[in-house]
């Protein structure tokens, strides 16, 4: 099973979602309890907006963790927001952001204040302190360029959120300032932007040739995507 993890944490890392995909189920069916691939397995699902099989593993994750490990309550705080019943999930949100906040493992704090800003942008609908924390978050990890870039990809969603085109546009920019593109999950998240931006402006006919240019997604996820941004 370790095998599989291994050759499954090197294909994500390279941006090869599918062969991670793969290799991560393969470890799960030798090792059903494996928490590292099933946490892993649920941030290739996300990579590629399969939110459906992501929100399932991540939920299975949480409740079987006892709630304790960040990285699962992010996971599922993250997949919780991305389905189509958010206000449906306020209250398990709220409950999950505790469980940030209480934790205290080293890497919790991070996640909480990236779940609150995203909390109080797609659930209470309040633009000013989402962007103050996300701000404050981004200048406090500048050391850490991995850390501001996972903060970058929060803020361009809150963005987002908002219809705020020209904030959409800088993170674009200051993105592409902190990243290697022609690593394969790089590229897709500039592509990913791109085409959240012309969603934003309208320019409709723009956006199936991006999507086609996505690297490892499967076919029916960008069928789906074309009908989610262009229908």
């Amino acid at each position: 099973a370790e095998h599989h993890f291994l050759f499954g944490f090197y294909y994500r890392q390279i941006g090869k979602t599918d062969k991670a995909i793969e290799s991560y189920k393969t470890a799960l069916d030798k090792r059903p309890i494996f928490s590292r691939a099933q946490r892993d397995l649920v941030q290739a699902y996300l990579s590629i907006e399969d939110y459906e099989n992501a929100h399932k593993l991540a939920k299975e994750n949480y409740e079987n963790d006892k709630k304790n490990n960040p990285f699962h309550i992010h996971a599922y705080f993250t997949c919780l927001l991305r389905t189509n019943e958010i206000e449906d999930n306020s209250k398990t949100l709220r409950n999950l952001l505790k469980d940030l906040e209480m934790n205290k493992h080293e890497h919790a704090q991070s996640f909480f204040y990236r779940c609150k800003a995203q909390y109080l942008a797609l659930i209470e609908n309040n633009e000013e302190q989402a962007m103050k924390i996300i701000d404050e978050a981004i200048d406090k990890v500048k050391t850490n360029v991995s850390s501001e870039i996972r903060f970058l990809v929060d803020k361009f969603y809150i963005c987002a959120k908002f219809q705020n085109i020209p904030g959409m546009e800088s993170v674009l920019r200051e993105y592409k300032t902190k990243v290697d593109t022609s690593q394969i999950n790089n590229y897709n998240t500039l592509l990913k932007f791109e085409i959240m931006i012309h969603a934003q402006k309208n320019e409709l006919s723009s956006i199936p040739p991006l999507i086609d240019k996505l690297k490892s997604y499967p076919d029916n996820i960008k069928e789906k995507l074309k009908y989610k941004y262009c229908s």
